[in-house]
């Protein structure tokens, strides 16, 4: 096993002078110096090895400083390394014979201070290393590099930092010239100090002249990057303390602020404090902290007074953030906070309101009402959020602004409606396209959906604007004046116009879909049936027969035969015996039956009476009716 710098070269030397024969190096050992002068004038060479030791390198081993000093003066060769690879020098480091340093680096003879073992280290290395402050001292006065790499690339102080020898790095910092020096892995004194939490240490370089607090090391960090990541905040306060940058940002934009943020270290934003830092995507810490779901810091820097309507590279303020998460409270604390209730998208002019809307968050649509939020914004694009809703198909949001009293007749700039903005949809080749359309609607405005998007949210959110369009023409107390009667009609032959183009739509892409289509065709219709007087109903069911023979359509036809299809239902139907009415006559419900005598209310009783439940509407009077009977 190879021996490391500071391992003892001369243990065998210790042992004592019987290992070694010639009188030399004996005469060495001993520190006889009379013995020594007469062996050279005998004209024995003070140079010759033995044991791969020089009497030079004997004499230091065994601290014989007469012994040493004759020898020098005698010629001996202060370069020479012995069998472990040491000069004199590194072995009166190594066996501390400091008096010997100033003998053994000799301006009068050649000698190099900076001379290296085979380990590659000068004996200011090997001084260090031991954390011997008196070697360090000494051979810094006569001369040695403080700033000399070894063979690894350390300098005296990268290796004096990582030993953690006060002493030693406050002998060293008088002679560094160089304090911002890399190592071979990119690092300087300064960064690993904080690595090796030498709080001393990074107080006395931070004061150096020519220190650079802010450099980066290899990962793009400055030491206050890191001393953030490893939370240490009495490094964050030496470092500050010595007049860190705290807006200098790492390679990957953050500063220490965002990184406080990041590593959840509450302690370290209150002492670096400066909270309304941009990263390069223009993140201040407070956007970092809601990305980061870091409530408590988001709170922190709230409350710290930080811009909570400062915008990020998409245009958005932190409300627009935190409504995209549905962070009831956190929306809450940035409204009592200050943050603006209309402030708007950079880019796309959308408020939180507009936001709101899209996500479908109950909750945060009535606190933004509450606190103000206008109902009647523009976008960018024209849009009121009533608009923005239809246009992201959100039942949830169109549902919230009728109810804060907007107008369904409100038209955007391409003098559409919401119910024309969502039939745009339903229109459609396909409902497969239609939620690719509206999928692409969702990433241009960044924004991620709870959930994926299906054709169940075009269908809802179609059959509740219908539903509201009805109650906006009636009023229960009028339902008998003509005037209400004449404006329902159209109302209800443009649904059920769209009601057919979605019957062609099912025998493509929702029969994949395993969607029951007739459920939202017939039972979104009838609902509305309880809002009109009964001649209407009437005459909505002869139009309803005329377009589909016009059209093509036998829509009773084949939604009944796909109900009786089914064994099950057929045997209920058939024990019921449900009685229809035709011609004066009663008759009881077979299969022929359904094609031959039932009338058009008996067809739509059936179709509520054994259609899949919608938990979207309540029972109809004939469901409840039949349970009754059953009973």
């Amino acid at each position: 096993m190879e021996e490391s710098s500071v391992t003892n070269p001369g243990k065998n030397v210790e042992e004592g002078s019987e290992r070694f024969k010639n009188p030399m190096h004996v005469a060495a050992i001993k520190g006889d110096v009379e013995a020594i002068e007469a062996l050279k004038k005998s004209r024995l060479k003070i140079y010759q090895e033995e044991n791969g030791q020089t009497p030079l390198h004997l004499a230091v081993i065994k601290g014989k400083t007469l012994a040493v000093r004759k020898l020098i003066s005698l010629g001996a060769n202060l370069s020479k390394m012995n069998k472990d690879g040491y000069a004199p020098l590194h072995l009166a480091v190594l066996h501390d014979r400091v008096s010997l340093i100033e003998d053994l680096i000799n301006i009068d003879t050649e000698s190099d201070v900076d001379i290296l073992d085979r380990n590659g280290n000068t004996a200011l290395h090997i001084a260090v290393l031991m954390g011997n402050a008196n070697a360090v001292r000494a051979l810094l006065i006569e001369g040695a590099n403080a700033d000399l790499p070894n063979k690894e690339g350390s300098a005296p102080l990268h290796l004096a930092v990582i030993k953690g020898n006060a002493k030693v790095i406050d002998v060293l910092l008088k002679y560094v010239r160089k304090p911002n020096i890399l190592d071979k892995n990119k690092f300087r004194p300064l960064h690993l100090a904080v690595l090796y939490n030498q709080i001393g240490a990074i107080r006395k370089i931070g004061k150096l002249k020519g220190a650079k607090i802010s450099y980066l090391n290899r990962d793009g960090d400055g030491a206050l990057h890191l001393a953030t990541k490893l939370r240490n905040l009495e490094a964050i306060e030496a470092l500050l303390d010595s007049k860190a940058n705290v807006n200098v940002k790492n390679s990957k934009g953050f500063s220490p602020m965002h990184l406080a943020v990041i590593y959840r270290k509450l302690s370290a934003t209150k002492i670096i404090a400066r909270i309304d830092e941009a990263n390069r995507f223009k993140n201040t810490p407070i956007h970092v902290s809601e990305a980061q779901k870091n409530i408590p810091a988001l709170r922190l820097l709230c409350r710290s007074k930080a811009n909570v309507n400062i915008k990020n590279v998409y245009g958005d303020s932190i409300l627009h953030s935190v409504i995209m998460t549905d962070c009831e409270d956190e929306v809450k604390m940035l409204l009592d906070l200050g943050a603006k209730i209309n402030v708007r998208n950079q880019s796309s002019g959308v408020t939180p309101l507009h936001v709101a809307v899209c996500y479908g968050n109950k909750d945060i649509i009535e606190m933004l009402l509450r606190y103000g939020a206008d109902i009647h914004s523009l976008d960018g694009s024209g849009d009121m959020p009533i608009h923005s809703a239809a246009k992201f198909c959100s039942s949830v949001g169109i549902e919230a602004m009728i109810k804060h009293g907007e107008d369904l007749s409100l038209r955007d700039r391409s003098d559409l409606t919401p119910f024309d903005i969502v039939m745009v949809y339903v229109r459609e080749d396909t409902f497969g396209t239609a939620v690719q359309t509206l999928t692409d609607l969702y990433k241009k405005r960044y924004l991620k959906r709870r959930s994926p998007l299906g054709s169940h949210e075009i269908l809802k959110t179609a059959k509740l604007i219908f539903k509201f369009e009805i109650w906006k023409n009636f009023e229960h107390s009028k339902l008998n004046d003509h005037e209400y009667q004449s404006n329902i009609i159209p109302i209800l032959r443009s649904y059920i116009n769209d009601c057919f183009a979605e019957i062609r739509l099912m025998k493509s892409t929702l029969l994949h879909e395993n969607f029951y289509l007739y459920e939202f065709v017939i039972k979104g219709w009838v609902n509305t049936m309880s809002l009109t007087h009964a001649y209407t109903s009437e005459v909505v069911l002869d139009h309803i027969l005329d377009v589909s023979t016009t059209k093509g359509y036998p829509i009773y036809r084949d939604i009944i035969i796909s109900k009786l299809e089914r064994p099950s239902l057929l045997k209920k139907v058939l024990c019921l015996r449900i009685p229809a009415i035709h011609n004066g006559k009663t008759t009881f419900l077979d299969l022929d039956a359904v094609y031959k005598y039932l009338g058009n209310d008996d067809i739509l009783n059936l179709l509520l009476a054994y259609s899949d439940p919608d938990p979207g509407f309540s029972e109809s009077l004939n469901v409840k009716k039949r349970k009754l009977e059953e009973s």
